[in-house]
C-alpha cells in the first residue's frame, strides 16, 4: 500500500468518524463515538463489546476538563471536537482537532485533554484494543 494511499484512507477514517458522531449524536455531548485502530491495517469496527471511556464516565470526563481548561483571553463561543486515541493500555496516545473554532481555544481544548490520564481502553473479544473516541468540547462565553 502506497504512502499517498494510507494518508487518504486515514482522512477519509477521520471524515467518517465525523460524520458518524453528528448523524448519531446530535448536539449531546453525552455520545461518542469509538473506531478499533489496528496499526498494521487500519480496520473500523463499529460494534465494540465495550467501548473505550473515561474513568468515572462521561460526567467525571466533563468535570476533569471544566476544571484543567484554560480559556483564552480573546475566546468567542463554539465547539470543539477532539479525537483522542487511547491505546490498549488505557494511556492516551495522541489528541487532535477534527473540527474547531480557532487555534487559541482548539489549542486550550488539546492542553486540556492531555491532562486526562483516567481512560479505560475499548474491548474486542475480550481483549483490550486501541481505539479513537470523538469528544466535543463546548465553549460558553457569556453564559
Amino acid at each position: 500500500m502506497s504512502a499517498h494511499y494510507k494518508i487518504t484512507l486515514r482522512r477519509a477514517i477521520g471524515l467518517f468518524s465525523l460524520v458518524l458522531f453528528f448523524l448519531i449524536s446530535g448536539k449531546s455531548k453525552a455520545k461518542a463515538i469509538s473506531f478499533l485502530l489496528d496499526a498494521d491495517s487500519v480496520e473500523i469496527v463499529k460494534n465494540f463489546d465495550t467501548p473505550a471511556k473515561y474513568q468515572g464516565g462521561t460526567e467525571a470526563l466533563y468535570f476533569q476538563l471544566k476544571e484543567a481548561i484554560k480559556y483564552p483571553r480573546k475566546s468567542t463561543s463554539g465547539t470543539v471536537y477532539v479525537k483522542c486515541t487511547i491505546g490498549a493500555d488505557g494511556k492516551a496516545i495522541d489528541y487532535s482537532i477534527i473540527q474547531g473554532v480557532e487555534e487559541a481555544m482548539d489549542q486550550a481544548a488539546l492542553d486540556a485533554f492531555w491532562k486526562l490520564d483516567q481512560w479505560i481502553p475499548a474491548e474486542k473479544d475480550g481483549k483490550k484494543v486501541a481505539s479513537h473516541i470523538v469528544v466535543p468540547w463546548e465553549f460558553n462565553i457569556g453564559k
